[in-house]
């Protein structure tokens, strides 16, 4: 486990134990807030206590790899994925849960946690979620190969960090989606990925996540992933 890994294993820490009560106990904390104010299903949610900072590929090289910042993480039990045959989503939820337990996690602790997130994504990432239809597509034109080994350079994030299944929808799923977005990147923003990262690329498919960076400042390569496809790029 390098510096960044550990910096990673922390930052998912630090979402996961995210509930502090605020001022004089009248606001509550990030986890029941967005508990609060997302999805009418959480049984459909693979573990509604849990949050999700994303995924970091075990070859990416900060100052030279690619963000790729969408905005909502969806079911993991989906589409490829519905049963998880090698047990992927199984062993990850179980490392976030023990990293949520711990209270000042040593470095063995943070390594299972990296350890168990990697393959679950990778797996996800590579096709096994629909969202690998999109992300696919918009890899090539940054030099990155759509193979296993090139979702290794990359790093994947949502805006928000609480999951939002989509199996039953119903009206008004857009404005909680977008609460739970507001919520998450008030408090975790993503240009703390990029001042963590470094990336050399930034592909960013959500509004929010590239109003967030482009306001705190956050240097590198910022385009839109329907941009790339088309063989454009916005700095």
């Amino acid at each position: 486990m390098n510096e960044v890994d550990r910096s990673w294993a922390l930052r998912a820490h630090r979402m996961l134990r995210d509930n502090e009560v605020g001022v004089a106990g009248r606001q509550p904390g990030h986890l029941s807030n967005t508990a609060a104010k997302g999805t009418t299903h959480p049984e459909d949610q693979d573990c509604s206590s849990l949050r999700f900072p994303g995924y970091l590929g075990r070859d990416f090289e900060p100052g030279a790899g690619v963000l790729v910042i969408y905005n909502v993480h969806r079911e993991f039990h989906s589409w490829r994925l519905v049963s998880d045959p090698s047990g992927v989503i199984t062993d990850f939820i179980e490392a976030s849960s023990h990293l949520q337990n711990a209270h000042e996690p040593d470095d063995d602790q943070l390594a299972e946690y990296i350890t168990a997130h990697r393959p679950m994504y990778e797996v996800g990432l590579s096709g096994g979620w629909k969202v690998a239809d999109h992300l696919l597509a918009a890899l090539p034109p940054c030099d990155v190969p759509i193979t296993r080994e090139g979702l290794r350079k990359i790093a994947y994030v949502n805006v928000s960090c609480a999951q939002f299944p989509e199996l039953h929808p119903e009206p008004g799923d857009d404005r909680r989606k977008s609460n739970l977005k507001a919520l998450c990147s008030a408090r975790h923003p993503v240009s703390q990925v990029v001042d963590l990262l470094r990336p050399a690329i930034v592909l960013c498919a959500s509004a929010v996540g590239s109003k967030t960076i482009l306001g705190a400042g956050a240097r590198g390569t910022l385009a839109w992933t329907q941009q790339v496809i088309s063989g454009e790029r916005r700095r």
